[in-house]
């Protein structure tokens, strides 16, 4: 089965409302109303967050090659590639990233499900973790024929994952 996965959400997803403006217009003014107030609650838990890591000491995001480290081990069946990922900081902005991909078997269509997964610490910045985290923990979910999106609960306090799914590649 295809599944390609985007752990940790950095994106919105808008659909489209098969052309007719009005649709599309009222479709993203209720999705602002619903984010907006998920993104204030966000910045809010964040803030609090960002406290108690200040109390901590702790104010900074991991380095990339520590974060590689939560990457999972291995999907049945799937090869892994070599992981990527990258730190930032400036000022009071620090974040960290870390990617992976694990491809399957190749299908009898030639085709090649794969599995992304992409960690992000947004931790030693309070307002880009509120702002991103906000749709992941908010539960907001999207689907069409073709495609599922939306967030997942992993079991992980102030930790939130988002999934990407492709229909049109699965069996």
């Amino acid at each position: 089965m295809t599944k390609p996965a985007v752990v940790a959400a950095l994106a919105l997803v808008v659909a489209g409302c098969g052309g007719k403006t009005d649709d599309a217009k009222n479709a993203a003014s209720a999705i602002a109303a619903v984010t907006s107030g998920a993104a204030q609650a966000g910045l809010q838990n964040a803030e609090k967050f960002q406290q108690a890591r200040v109390a901590k000491g702790d104010t900074v995001a991991m380095a990339y090659t520590d974060l590689q480290k939560f990457l999972p081990a291995s999907f049945d069946g799937y090869t892994a590639e070599a992981p990527s990922g990258s730190s930032q900081s400036m000022g009071g902005f620090s974040m960290a990233q870390a990617e992976q991909t694990w491809k399957g078997p190749a299908k009898a269509d030639g085709s090649t499900p794969e599995i992304q997964v992409t960690l992000v610490d947004f931790s030693g910045t309070q307002q880009a973790y509120g702002m991103m985290a906000a749709p992941m923990l908010s539960g907001f979910k999207q689907e069409d024929a073709h495609r599922r999106a939306g967030s997942v609960k992993v079991g992980l306090a102030d930790t939130g994952a988002w999934e990407d799914f492709n229909k049109d590649n699965s069996d």
